[in-house]
């Protein structure tokens, strides 16, 4: 049985161990958080090195990207650095792959309505395929980046309005901690609305859960639940975040240990679509959906 480690800066509260089948090979894939602690995750990657087949960065992506560069951030690429044996993974090419294949089927299965709707992506160096793949299907969008995570009041609208504003600010972000670009431990149990119009504006709300939990307003009502966070409990958390502040019930696409919707081991939110519009929910079928697809690709079956 092939094991995969994913280590991450979340709450330690959503620690799991799942036994997955892709392809035939059986897999044994587990979550350890480290509650923001970015020197105790580094230290784990050390211990895992050389005795598992892969290792997950959660909490934490290793490169952002704008306008086709890559920039590495410095607390991802420290703890990369402590496994010389075993390969650190952090399911970017998995956002870049599953999330507009993902996105696509839904809107060609008619469960995600994009077309001249309006599109909020939390943030567009986060989720790149996605950043892309919206405008492509005919979305009005708004990219989060400056609003979420600079802190700065402006809505980006074009791709290369993200890619001008990337090449101003990220030679300077990657350097900073990761609590300070992403919410890490006991961020993630804590909520403080930002920016509240876009979230009433949009009919539709993508991207990273925990940033979409952190700043969504308390009145999310009519608002559709899309992603996971990590696993061990990464969806009932979920729901009873929008139950407190939305009052409604609603199925979550992605599951399994380290985020399966758009994630794997790597980072450990879960690639979130939300249906904002009209009160009308939109449920991409559960744990079921982002696993079927794995399925399709790669033969993925949780056990």
């Amino acid at each position: 049985m092939k094991r995969v480690v994913s280590v991450s800066l979340g709450s330690s509260q959503r620690n799991r161990s799942v036994q997955l089948t892709f392809a035939g090979t059986p897999f044994r894939v587990e979550r350890v958080g480290t509650d923001g602690d970015v020197g105790r995750a580094e230290e784990l990657i050390a211990e895992y090195d050389g005795r598992v087949d892969a290792i997950g960065l959660g909490g934490v992506d290793r490169y952002l990207v704008a306008g086709g560069r890559r920039y590495e951030l410095r607390d991802a690429a420290r703890m990369a650095r402590r496994a010389t044996k075993t390969p650190v993974v952090d399911g970017g090419g998995i956002k870049l792959t599953l999330e507009p294949l993902l996105l696509r089927r839904l809107v060609a299965e008619g469960e995600l309505e994009v077309q001249g709707k309006r599109v909020l992506l939390m943030s567009a160096v986060d989720r790149p395929g996605m950043a892309e793949t919206f405008p492509a299907l005919g979305g009005d969008m708004v990219y989060g980046d400056l609003l979420f995570g600079v802190g700065v009041p402006i809505p980006l609208r074009t791709l290369r309005q993200v890619a001008v504003v990337g090449a101003m600010f990220l030679p300077v972000l990657r350097r900073l901690p990761m609590s300070v670009l992403y919410p890490t431990g006991k961020q993630q149990e804590s909520t403080k609305t930002k920016h509240a119009r876009y979230f009433e504006e949009a009919d539709v709300i993508a991207g990273d859960f925990q940033f979409i939990r952190r700043y969504m307003p308390d009145d999310m009502e009519g608002r559709g639940c899309g992603g996971t966070a990590e696993a061990g409990g990464g969806e009932a958390d979920h729901h009873d975040s929008f139950d407190r502040r939305g009052e409604l019930r609603s199925e979550c696409y992605g599951g399994g240990a380290g985020g399966a919707g758009g994630q794997g081991p790597g980072r450990d939110d879960g690639g979130g679509l939300s249906a904002a519009g009209g009160g009308d929910e939109v449920a991409a079928g559960g744990d079921a959906a982002p696993l079927k697809l794995l399925e399709e690709v790669g033969g993925g079956r949780e056990r």
